[in-house]
């Protein structure tokens, strides 16, 4: 197959290709290889697998005519998509994953390859620009393509125009608004937005769709790991939220059991100052909890200080809760027994006048 052969005038490259290796693939116990010399390397060792099989081989080969450019336009063709190289391997196990191999395309992973493009801005000033390489692209460099893209002047440049790799990815209800265009440029070297022809835009559709049929049978984006990854996701939120509801729990009943307890020999040893020391977080629960216990109990005179492992943000919400004052890690004990010192006479003095 010739490398930017189909143009909008063949029919048949606007609809849905008999893809020799999905017809080959359907006698399962095959050898098929899809690929160009553009690697070497890929392409020699498919060829020689094919030659050794003794399995039924089927060779897809993308060739074209090296002195008119023939490498660039096999990259393209790689690279956007128009032909992608792969091998589906009956010898290599049962599992039917096992058998394919698209590591060999740009990007494999992706829907469309990504390059950062250096470019000069409007100022003069070194930029990128990042672009994803479409079939859109390919077929750009093909003269009888040029009247599928139209160029845009730059003062119609608005939001209604979306990069065409953004535009296929769109929903119905917000695509029938948008011109999807790709980057050219001119003659001059300076890029303009071409908008995209809808036949060009559905062949992107086509090939895109094979893609994605390669993509799930070599496991990349596969539809049911998607699935079961989701589940699995699911099911460890529900556990952890369990987890953490059993353990608010727990904590909520050990913050009951120390305020009753701290409370209780605070009053029976008729004492003026209760500590509380910090080091897991439960200052904002502990201190209120503990300051409505004495109150309940009729012994609100009594002074709480806080001490321990306490972010400097939850010292008003401590001293709103009843803190009297709050010593964090570091402190000298002589200048926290004087701070208390000076409080308790403060209180005192209060209480007596």
């Amino acid at each position: 197959e010739e490398a930017g052969t189909a143009t909008p005038d063949d029919t048949s490259a606007l609809a849905f290709r008999p893809e020799p290796g999905a017809l080959s693939i359907a006698h399962r116990n095959v050898y098929f290889f899809q690929g160009s010399a553009i690697h070497l390397d890929y392409f020699f060792h498919g060829v020689r697998e094919a030659f050794s099989s003794f399995s039924p081989a089927i060779l897809h080969l993308l060739v074209a005519d090296v002195e008119k450019s023939g490498f660039l336009w096999m990259s393209a063709a790689v690279e956007g998509r128009e032909f992608p190289g792969f091998t589906y391997d009956s010898r290599l196990g049962p599992r039917w994953g096992s058998r394919f191999d698209i590591q060999n395309n740009p990007q494999p992973d992706q829907d469309w390859p990504e390059h950062d493009l250096p470019i000069l801005d409007e100022a003069g000033k070194e930029a990128s620009l990042r672009l994803s390489f479409t079939y859109a692209d390919f077929a750009a460099q093909h003269p009888g393509f040029a009247g599928q893209f139209h160029l845009v002047p730059p003062q119609f440049w608005s939001e209604d125009l979306a990069p065409l790799a953004d535009f296929l990815t769109l929903p119905p209800e917000e695509s029938y608004a948008k011109v999807p265009y790709i980057w050219v440029a001119d003659s001059q070297s300076i890029l303009q937005k071409a908008a995209v022809a809808w036949p060009v835009v559905l062949t992107c559709r086509e090939r895109l769709d094979f893609w994605h049929y390669l993509q799930e049978n070599a496991g990349i984006h596969s539809f049911h790991a998607d699935i079961a990854t989701e589940k699995a996701r699911q099911e460890a939120e529900a556990r952890a939220e369990a987890q953490i509801a059993t353990l608010n729990a727990a904590h909520q009943e050990e913050v009951e059991r120390v305020k009753e307890e701290a409370a209780r020999q605070a009053i029976e040893n008729d004492v003026h100052i209760l500590g509380v020391s910090s080091l897991t977080a439960g200052h904002l629960t502990l201190v209120p909890a503990l300051r409505q216990a004495l109150e309940d109990q009729g012994r609100g005179d009594i002074m709480i200080v806080v001490g321990g492992v306490i972010p400097p943000q939850d010292y008003p919400e401590l001293y709103e809760a009843g803190a009297k004052a709050i010593f964090g890690p570091g402190t000298p004990i002589a200048n926290a027994a004087i701070d208390i010192l000076a409080k308790l006479g403060a209180e005192s003095k209060a209480a007596a006048e």
